[in-house]
């Protein structure tokens, strides 16, 4: 017995031998995984699949489109359905591959600066094409430091949302207040008279493709909010989720409040 587990012993320290004489072997930088460097080549692999996955997309959307031309006009309802059908999947996708580009844009780039939050907000409302009545309660003095350009990518995402998602009568509605209870943030506080959000729903809205609602009721991939929010938290703030009812749905948008430093 005691022959035996010797024996297993000295396996084992030759294995760990030739585990450390090996490992002597491989070059130091490719002993440990350098965070910023994996998140380098990540980026530049998210950049690559975007590039190459988006021509075969649209050569799809395309000869579709071309086919369509030269057949007969007179082609059976299952053909021209089955041609519709790759037409949309075809169209989804390539949706989907500019999103997951998109998102990781989000994350990069980031410039803060000083910013009122009306200017901010205004910017925003004199991008929509529709009528929608606003009420805005934010103070003249309220400053942020924040990337104008990620504020709005949010502010749209939560306009078009209210506009969207409105209730059937009546205008969109919009309420942008003000919220001071954090020291180092201030909160734009974005309310909407809309349909809400099903409680199920609730804790996946900001996943990247994730629906609160039936994709046959409203158009969309479900990536809007992701990339709000990755925006959002690149500027080091945040978008959440307030509270939601059948009466509507209240976000709100905290960014760094304007030190005196500053």
């Amino acid at each position: 017995m005691k022959s035996h587990s010797a024996e297993l012993e000295a396996q084992a320290s030759k294995s760990h031998s030739v585990y450390v004489e090996r490992s002597a072997l491989v070059p130091e930088q490719y002993q440990t995984v350098d965070p910023q460097l994996e998140i380098k080549e990540l980026r530049h692999c998210l950049s690559m699949v975007h590039h190459d996955l988006r021509e075969p997309t649209r050569t799809l959307m395309s000869s579709c489109r071309m086919l369509k031309a030269a057949l007969p006009d007179d082609l059976s309802p299952e053909v021209e359905q089955y041609i519709n059908f790759i037409n949309s999947s075809a169209h989804r996708l390539d949706q989907q591959i500019q999103a997951i580009a998109d998102y990781n844009q989000a994350g990069r780039d980031v410039q803060l600066t000083p910013c009122t939050l009306r200017d901010l907000v205004m910017e925003a409302l004199t991008k929509m094409d529709q009528h929608v009545n606003v009420v805005l309660d934010i103070p003249e003095g309220a400053m942020v430091r924040c990337d104008r350009t990620k504020v709005q990518i949010v502010l749209e995402e939560l306009i078009e949302n209210a506009i969207k998602f409105r209730a059937k009568e009546g205008l969109p509605t919009l309420i942008f207040g003000l919220d001071q209870t954090k020291r180092d943030f201030l909160g734009l506080v974005v309310s909407d008279n809309g349909s809400g959000i099903d409680k199920y729903a609730q804790s996946r809205i900001f996943g990247m493709f994730e629906r609160g609602v039936p994709r046959s009721s409203h158009p969309g991939i479900g990536a809007g909010l992701a990339i709000a929010q990755r925006c959002a938290r690149a500027m080091r703030g945040n978008l959440s989720l307030a509270k939601t009812s059948r009466a509507g749905s209240t976000f709100v948008f905290h960014l760094p409040r304007l030190s005196h430093d500053d």
